[in-house]
């Protein structure tokens, strides 16, 4: 830790030490202004350098191939749920207790949610009920890891290999939460994160798309790009 950053933490345990505790606070100090002041002096003002840098070190954290910046967590759900196919006819499967975002991305591209029960020792969605829930119609599993909890990953792999289902997993509350040492998010055929006000390091909005899928990477590519497989390339 830094001498900024230790100044600005021994600040905030002060303020918290002598008022209520804040459901959340986010650490801006000046690094972040600086950097904030760059981009506007750039004339770049979306997508450019810094968030190139920071898709590189949440690939190179996670350990996977892709790492794909967009607008927040929601979009990354709805652009992931279509470059896997799922529509209208189709069922994913999708925790009872979770964030709305969850279920409206299901409607979204039309397809129906299936609810699940939590396991009670984490608030995860359940191994068991999953199993109890599928049906011909099943064409996902996605896994919420709440609180900073992690989900029954190894479980749900297997139920989704066993069945050919695609495991999405949702790490908005989640960011660097741990199952059997290995990052949640990179277990499924994507993940998501949530970099939004309220999460553990936030850009104000913001999500990213996390894979080693190629083939969906390049999907999500033309959702996000209207059309274009890069920014301003590959107009289809």
């Amino acid at each position: 830790m830094n001498s900024d950053s230790l100044e600005r933490y021994n600040a905030y345990i002060d303020k918290i030490s002598s008022e209520s505790i804040p459901q959340y606070e986010p650490f801006i100090g000046q690094k972040e202004i600086d950097n904030v002041v760059n981009v506007l002096k750039s004339n770049w003002l979306s997508e450019g350098m810094y968030t190139r840098q920071f898709e590189d070190k949440i690939k190179k954290m996670y350990k996977m191939d892709y790492a794909l910046a967009c607008a927040n967590g929601t979009g990354v759900l709805i652009m992931g749920l279509k470059a896997l196919g799922i529509g209208t006819g189709d069922e994913v499967i999708v925790p009872s207790y979770t964030h709305p975002a969850d279920v409206n991305c299901i409607y979204a591209v039309g397809a129906t949610p299936r609810f699940c029960d939590i396991d009670l020792s984490n608030y995860c969605i359940s191994p068991n009920s999953i199993i109890q829930n599928i049906t011909k119609k099943t064409k996902a599993i996605l896994v919420v890891h709440l609180f900073g909890f992690a989900a029954e990953m190894g479980k749900i792999i297997n139920i989704g290999m066993e069945n050919d289902i695609p495991i999405l997993e949702d790490c908005a509350q989640a960011l660097g939460t741990k199952y059997n040492n290995k990052l949640v998010g990179s277990f499924g055929d994507f993940g998501m994160l949530s970099f939004f006000a309220d999460k553990t390091i936030t850009t104000g909005e913001g999500g990213m798309l996390i894979t080693n899928n190629q083939e969906l990477i390049d999907e999500v590519n033309i959702y996000k790009h209207d059309g274009r497989r890069e920014r301003g390339l590959d107009l289809i």
